[in-house]
């Protein structure tokens, strides 16, 4: 992604960062909000410089890529059965089929990701850790029920 400022040639801005999916869902849209120029240049402002800002548009597309794979292999059990919960939960609350046990989320990930995904063989996990990811989707399920109920009050208010 490059920058246009006023008065000097193209910048290119590039940058790493890691995290969770809930941190990449907010840096895409701190982002875009940023990045949104239609109206023409914007403020375009760097921590280390104080007060110092450039009037910027962007030019190209942003280019996000997530090595998630790389990702997933580095995690400890607990926490890749944490995202995959969660991955699964989410992607089921779009259709009308949901899971509940452990043996129903590994069927799920075994169909959507093969019986052997990132070093992980969902149907081991789900025998060995069973009651671990019945709870992690009775708790993605809560966390998501509480969203969608907050968001419809907010709608009748």
């Amino acid at each position: 992604m490059g920058f246009w400022y006023t008065g000097h040639n193209p910048i290119t801005i590039e940058g790493t960062k890691s995290g969770g999916p809930v941190d990449f869902l907010a840096l895409r849209t701190k982002l875009a909000r940023a990045l949104d120029c239609p109206d023409g240049p914007k403020k375009l402002q760097f921590d280390d410089q104080d007060g110092k800002y450039y009037m910027a548009i962007v030019t190209g597309q942003p280019k996000f890529t997530e090595d998630i794979q790389t990702r997933l292999k580095e995690m400890d059990v607990d926490a890749f059965i944490r995202y995959m919960v969660v991955e699964g939960v989410v992607t089921q609350y779009l259709t009308n089929y949901m899971f509940e046990i452990a043996e129903e989320w590994a069927d799920w990930c075994s169909y959507n990701f093969d019986k052997i995904y990132c070093s992980h063989n969902f149907a081991q996990l789900a025998v060995d850790h069973k009651y671990y990811i019945e709870e992690c989707i009775l708790n993605a399920n809560k966390v998501i029920d509480n969203q969608i109920n907050e968001q419809e009050e907010t709608e009748e208010e």
